[in-house]
């Protein structure tokens, strides 16, 4: 049995051996023609190297870093394929985190700030984990930055016969990371506008993927589910955020306009506490 390593969203690596304790099973090729993986997969450690050491400190320029890319994609969509998947990816084996791909280098106005000492003492008080590393922070109207993941998509394509997948973090993550005192107000003064051009970004980039052959595109929304957490929905009350609106208006609206064939991952965890009343029969939008 073939075993398929993966990495969640908050960085912890796990296996299909491992998973199967939470009640996950195993990848078999019997089954995983009805399966398509959804989190990251675990990256090389010689690719882990590269990237942190060898790029990060000069040794080693662009175009070497992407054929060690290229190098560890191929071999992942061939494991991929060994384990009887039908629908495969590239591991998202270019990203250090699953925004990486879109949130900062697809949208115009946006910068990355670290996170804010009272905000990190807040999530520390009311969650089990901190709200760690770097939020967006809106300086300016945003606009779509032009196609930022169409030419990875090609690549995987070019490599099987399978369906290939890619992702993109979903447009709320973006809102629910930075809340509203992040995003100016000489901007936005009205959220509906921030929305607005965000989902317009969005769209724009789901475009530029179709037009390279792309039919399945997960939507990496991981914050959505969170709000059915009470100590979620304190710590947006503190910073001034109603989670009420934030499912009922601004959330919801994002969802719109689909057309293409997506997934939504919401990430959610069964250790974790899960949605209470107010999101029953809002999962699927």
């Amino acid at each position: 049995m073939l075993a398929l390593p993966s990495a969640n969203t908050k960085g912890y690596t796990t296996s299909t051996a491992s998973a199967r304790s939470h009640g996950a099973h195993a990848l078999t090729a019997s089954v995983c023609s009805r399966r398509a993986h959804r989190r990251s997969l675990l990256r090389p450690p010689a690719l882990l190297r590269r990237r942190a050491t060898s790029f990060a400190t000069g040794a080693i320029d662009r175009q070497r870093l992407t054929a060690a890319e290229n190098e560890a994609i191929r071999n992942v969509v061939k494991l991929q394929e060994e384990v009887g998947l039908q629908v495969v990816t590239d591991g998202e084996f270019r990203r250090g985190t699953y925004s990486d791909s879109f949130t900062i280098s697809g949208i115009s106005g946006v910068s990355v700030e670290l996170t804010e000492d009272t905000g990190l003492d807040a999530a520390r008080h009311h969650t089990a984990t901190a709200w760690r590393g770097a939020f967006p922070r809106w300086s300016t109207a945003s606009h779509w930055n032009g196609p930022q993941n169409a030419a990875d998509f090609r690549f995987l394509k070019s490599l099987t016969e399978r369906t290939p997948k890619i992702t993109l973090p979903g447009p709320c993550y973006i809102h629910y990371r930075a809340g509203r005192a992040n995003i100016s107000r000489d901007a936005y003064p009205d959220l509906d506008a921030f929305w607005s051009d965000l989902t317009a970004a969005y769209a724009q980039e789901m475009r530029s993927l179709a037009e390279v052959g792309c039919t399945y595109l997960q939507i990496d929304e991981t914050s959505l589910v969170k709000l059915g957490d009470p100590r979620v929905q304190a710590l947006l009350e503190e910073r001034g955020d109603d989670w009420r609106d934030l499912l009922r208006d601004l959330y919801r609206r994002s969802q719109r306009g689909r057309r293409r064939r997506a997934g939504r991952h919401d990430g959610r965890r069964p250790h974790l506490p899960q949605p209470g009343p107010e999101l029953a029969g809002r999962r699927r939008l």
